[in-house]
């Protein structure tokens, strides 16, 4: 078994990803995500059970995103770039999102991203497959 870190280099200073979050993230942030990625606004904000009228309102307000969906969504974001690293391209890493993963139980990888715990399986499978450890 190859040894692999236990966060992905884009998380590894979870002293940064602490203290953004609990200082926010503007909405702003929210639709810089939606746009780096394929996926919708209205898509993305079913993963925080949060009606896009009121996400673009706060983007409207310049309001922040409490600490729980900050984190959320900062996780979400690095989780884009490993897999952009990962798969070489955000396109084929979304169709590796939309299909059910071995490495993770046969679960759609996209649908774990309603938790942050669900990012972080999906961190983890990343990291596994970058190493290439597909057990």
């Amino acid at each position: 078994m190859k040894p692999y870190p236990i966060r992905s280099e884009h998380e590894e200073n979870s002293a940064h990803l602490v203290s953004d979050s609990l200082a926010g993230v503007y909405a702003s942030t929210f639709f810089d995500v939606a746009g780096q990625s394929g996926f919708t606004a209205q898509k993305l904000a079913g993963l925080f059970h949060t009606a896009l009228k009121t996400l673009q309102r706060y983007f409207k307000d310049k309001k922040k995103l409490d600490p729980a969906a900050s984190e959320h969504l900062l996780r979400i974001r690095y989780v884009y770039e490993q897999g952009k690293d990962v798969f070489g391209s955000i396109a084929s890493f979304e169709e590796w999102l939309e299909m059910p993963s071995y490495g993770l139980g046969g679960s759609v990888p996209f649908k774990l991203f309603e938790t942050p715990a669900g990012v972080g399986l999906v961190a983890d499978e990343l990291t596994r497959i970058s190493f290439g450890d597909l057990s």
